[in-house]
C-alpha cells in the first residue's frame, strides 16, 4: 500500500522514521476481531497468539473465532468492521500496491476480541495480553466508569488491570474521543480508559493529532 495520500501519516512524520525502522512490537488490540483472512493485514497477524474473550452479550464467544463481530449495547445487530479498521491502522502491510499503509507496517498484532466489550471484558482482555508478552495495547473504544486515577488503592478491578499492565512495562492506548460531538455538549471530558493514570490518550481535533 502506498502512504502518498495518507494525511495523517504525515501529520505524525511517520514515513520520516520508517528509514530506521517500521516496527518490531508486539501489539494487542482491543476490539470486534478482524476480518482473518484480509490481504493487507495477514503477515502482521498472529492467529496463533489472538483469541476471542467474549464471554456475555450477543456475538460468539468460541475462543479462536476471530471474525469481526460488533455489537451495540442493548442491540444484537452485528456491525462488523470496527476491529478490522483499527488494525489497519495499527498495522496494515506498507508498499504492497493494497490499501493502506499502517503506522507500524512491521509490527505483529495480536487480535483479543470482545464482540460486546464490559468492563469485566476489559479485564479479561487486559490480562490475556499481559501473559502474551505484547508491548503496547490498544483499546479503541470507552467504558462507561469514572476514571481511574490510582491503579494502585483504586479496587475496581479493571483499575487493577491497568495497573498490572503498567508493572509489566506495556504501553496502553485508549481513544479519547470514539463518538460524534467529543469536545461539545456532554462530550467534553475523554472517557475511561483514557481519561485514566498511565493511559496514552489519542484524540483527532480539527484534522491534527493530539
Amino acid at each position: 500500500s502506498s502512504d502518498n495520500s495518507q494525511w495523517a501519516l504525515h501529520a505524525l512524520s511517520l514515513p520520516s522514521a520508517w528509514p530506521m525502522t517500521k516496527g518490531r512490537a508486539t501489539i494487542a488490540y482491543l476490539d470486534s476481531g478482524l476480518v482473518t483472512a484480509h490481504e493487507d493485514l495477514a503477515s502482521n497477524f498472529r492467529a496463533h497468539l489472538s483469541r476471542n474473550v467474549t464471554f456475555s452479550g450477543p456475538g460468539s464467544r468460541v475462543t479462536n473465532n476471530l471474525e469481526d463481530e460488533h455489537y451495540v449495547p442493548e442491540s444484537s445487530t452485528n456491525y462488523p468492521g470496527h476491529g478490522t479498521h483499527v488494525a489497519g491502522i495499527i498495522a496494515a502491510t506498507n508498499d504492497n500496491g493494497l490499501g493502506i499503509s499502517g503506522s507500524c507496517p512491521k509490527c505483529s498484532l495480536i487480535a483479543v476480541k470482545d464482540s460486546d466489550p464490559s468492563t469485566d471484558g476489559f479485564v479479561n482482555s487486559i490480562d490475556f495480553a499481559i501473559a502474551a508478552g505484547v508491548q503496547v495495547i490498544n483499546f479503541s473504544g470507552e467504558l462507561f466508569d469514572n476514571p481511574c486515577l490510582v491503579p494502585a488503592t483504586d479496587p475496581r478491578p479493571w483499575c487493577k488491570a491497568l495497573g498490572r499492565a503498567r508493572e509489566a512495562g506495556i504501553s496502553i492506548i485508549a481513544a479519547a474521543g470514539n463518538r460524534a460531538g467529543f469536545g461539545t455538549g456532554a462530550f467534553t471530558l475523554p472517557p475511561a480508559p483514557a481519561n485514566s493514570e498511565g493511559v496514552i490518550a489519542v484524540v483527532l481535533v480539527a484534522g491534527a493529532f493530539v
